[in-house]
């Protein structure tokens, strides 16, 4: 019960026993079990075992089940393609039309698509680790569910030329990953990552974002914190101007992307809501030395550790990452996120 009970000491912004220590690691995980990203999106067994392999190789406080943005679009008719070491993403998207809306229907988490396959592996890893770590699902915001089902310029377009549908279609998600959501807790995530990749200043205003974005999300963090699950936030992002937006969305922890000093979100948000993050993973994690990794690792606990900080990577590992580097993050997060040196 450690870790969790150290992940709840830094949402209520209180200092931890020990840093809890994460990375986005899924593609470099597959890699290390020799499976290519087709088969662990697709085979719950192989990906059960690649998540346990890991975690006792190298020591991750959590299983980050995300596995790809695809599943829950797929069950309701979005074309997505999976193949070799790519991770999924969607091929075909549906009209952005108010008959497409009033046709679908709301899948089922336990028949549709590859749905049951996070379930199962949320199930496989609980049943493995029990409370040793951190088991983790995944959902999208309303608003970037809209967008991964028609496709990012269908979105932008009905910000400006049919709000009501895009309103209507973000009521019929926010139910989606409500009860998606739910059928992973059920299944025994301790916590859900909760991706809005089009909610953020790469794609949107912040009066965008509030406009649209805010009210649905926030809506839908609600009822995951009825469930009594944890909820991170994440849409990599980067503007100083969206994190005070997205501390007002009362989620559990806010995951920023890897290009903005960890310590700059601290001062901005980090006496209101828990930060994590922020290492970078590809110039740092997989192109530097191990040196450079534990230097840079270290720099995210000077800057942002201690009370209400979790330490991981700002986005996804690359398949590429040498080993001796995640050993060396490991190692780094691991001696400056202990007692005696935070």
């Amino acid at each position: 019960m450690g870790v969790l009970d150290d992940i709840e000491k830094c949402i209520r912004l209180e200092k931890p026993e020990r840093t809890p220590v994460f990375a986005l690691s899924q593609e470099f995980d597959a890699r290390m079990c020799g499976l290519t990203y087709a088969e662990y999106v697709t085979d719950p067994a192989k990906a059960i075992r690649c998540q346990i392999e890991n975690i006792e190789r190298f020591g991750y406080d959590w299983s980050w089940l995300h596995v790809d943005d695809t599943i829950e679009f797929e069950a309701i008719g979005v074309g997505t393609r999976i193949e070799g070491d790519i991770v999924p993403v969607t091929s075909e998207v549906l009209p952005a039309t108010w008959e497409t809306l009033r046709s679908l229907r709301q899948p089922d988490p336990h028949k549709d698509a590859r749905m049951p396959l996070l379930l199962e592996m949320i199930r496989g890893v609980r049943e493995h680790f029990g409370d040793r770590i951190f088991v983790c699902g995944r959902t999208s915001a309303p608003f970037s569910s809209v967008g991964l089902t028609f496709g990012s310029s269908a979105l932008m377009l009905l910000t400006v030329d049919d709000r009501d549908l895009l309103r209507a279609a973000m009521e019929f998600f926010a139910e989606l990953q409500v009860e998606w959501g739910r059928a992973q807790i059920e299944a025994g995530a301790h916590g859900l990552w909760f991706g809005d990749c089009y909610g953020a200043s790469h794609f949107i205003s912040p009066d965008t974002f509030r406009e649209f974005a805010l009210e649905p999300a926030k809506r839908v963090i609600e009822e995951y914190k009825k469930m009594g699950t944890v909820v991170i936030v994440h849409n990599s992002e980067e503007s100083e101007a969206f994190f005070p937006l997205l501390a007002e969305l009362g989620a559990d922890v806010i995951s920023p992307g890897p290009g903005i000093d960890i310590g700059r979100v601290k001062d901005l948000i980090g006496d209101q809501v828990c930060i994590m993050g922020n290492l970078d993973p590809i110039n740092v994690l997989a192109e530097g030395d191990p040196e450079t990794v534990q230097r840079e690792t270290r720099a995210c606990f000077e800057k942002a550790g201690g009370a209400g900080y979790l330490f991981d990577t700002g986005e996804c590992v690359p398949r590429h990452t040498p080993s001796e580097n995640m050993h060396a993050m490991i190692r780094a997060a691991r001696e400056a996120g202990s007692p005696g040196l935070q």
